[in-house]
């Protein structure tokens, strides 16, 4: 038995809760506890044969909905914070039998069944169980994912109740000898999400995997990005689809994620006009192979007159090391 413990699951029908109160010093445990039966505003499906057979009012702290699923039985009601957290506890707290599956909500009748799919739950490897989805909203979901080192390669699939945010996710990356895939796609009828992993084929992009590009990698699936990433102590360069490109430098053509050397570009300060730019000889060599040439027009206004400046000149756009040919 637990000490300073609120239990409670109420069915409608049956009430049964667990209220105790802990002391630490000699013969302190004279206080009398009471159990609360004011209602609380919280109405939950209550019932025993899927449906929501009836309305229950959740009392005191009773904060939850529930379906419980014991063997071949299904139980509803209203539930305290503590069963849901940890319902192996309340329910030997309570003297019954442990429930095998137990969902909780807050909202009003948000554990009706009647609005809600049953989906397939189950980690990859192990035996899949039904489940009765308790979010309005939920989807049946199977999630895939592969990893890669050198020439290993493990697959995982797992199935779960989803929101739709969630779901129709593809994510995938190839670097020298490491690969990461994951893939999440969803359906909306009872027991639809029995899908296994889905074969993928290369896409015809080929990215380098280092500086020299001496090593190249045929990318896979959705994979529609070459990659360059500067971690600093190394860099990693090789296939991602476009959800990486928040975090590397990304670009779409095959091998453009090849380091290139410097570029050299004119060099020049007008403010007469861009014929004198294009008939000098000066140049510079840019100080990274990152930047690039750029022709400028600097406008400054003042009053009624303006005064122009062209410029050519290598300006600095990311801080990358290397070069990438957009």
């Amino acid at each position: 038995m637990d000490c300073n413990l609120n239990v409670s699951v109420n069915t409608g029908n049956d009430r049964y809760t667990w209220t105790s109160r802990c002391c630490n010093t000699d013969m302190c445990n004279t206080e009398t506890v009471s159990v609360s039966s004011d209602t609380n505003g919280l109405k939950c499906c209550g019932g025993s044969n899927r449906t929501c057979e009836t309305i229950v009012d959740c009392l005191a702290d009773e904060d939850h909905c529930f379906i419980s699923v014991t063997g071949s039985s299904m139980y509803m009601g209203c539930s305290s914070a503590s069963v849901c957290q940890n319902p192996a506890s309340a329910f030997t707290n309570l003297g019954l039998p442990v429930s095998s599956q137990i969902s909780c909500c807050q909202g009003g009748l948000c554990n009706n069944p009647n609005t809600s799919l049953t989906c397939y739950n189950c980690l990859s490897g192990q035996s899949c169980m039904e489940t009765l989805c308790l979010g309005a909203n939920e989807v049946c979901a199977t999630g895939i994912s592969r990893f890669t080192t050198g020439l290993n390669s493990t697959t995982m699939v797992n199935r779960y109740c989803a929101t739709p945010d969630m779901c129709n996710v593809n994510v995938s990356a190839t670097f020298a000898n490491l690969g990461n895939a994951n893939s999440v796609q969803c359906c909306n009828s009872d027991l639809c999400n029995t899908g296994d992993a889905i074969p993928i084929y290369p896409n015809g992009l080929v990215c380098c995997l280092d500086l020299t590009c001496q090593n190249t990698v045929t990318c896979m699936g959705s994979e529609d990005h070459c990659v360059l990433s500067d971690q600093g102590l190394y860099v990693l360069l090789g296939c991602a689809s476009a959800n990486y490109c928040s975090s590397m430098l990304c670009c779409q053509r095959s091998l453009c994620n090849h380091p290139a050397s410097s570029l050299t570009c004119n060099s020049c300060y007008s403010s007469d006009s861009w014929d004198l730019c294009s008939s000098s000889s000066a140049n510079m060599t840019c100080q990274s192979p990152s930047m690039e040439c750029s022709s400028s027009l600097q406008l400054s206004t003042f009053g009624e007159s303006s005064v122009t400046t062209n410029m050519n000149i290598p300006p600095q756009r990311l801080r990358y090391y290397v070069c990438l040919a957009s």
